[in-house]
């Protein structure tokens, strides 16, 4: 499926969400995002 989304959107928006809701506890408070595994959580969304 194609949704118009680079690997760079996606990787770069889910690396700035935190920052959008500082005021707000959620997931993203308590795992660690990092580049390689995002890139692996677009990739297989690809398949």
């Amino acid at each position: 499926m194609n949704w118009g989304i680079t690997k760079e959107i996606f990787t770069d928006a889910w690396m700035r969400a935190a920052d959008t809701r500082k005021d707000r506890h959620t997931v993203l408070n308590v795992i660690t995002l990092t580049k390689e595994l995002l890139d692996g959580i677009y990739d297989e969304m690809r398949k």
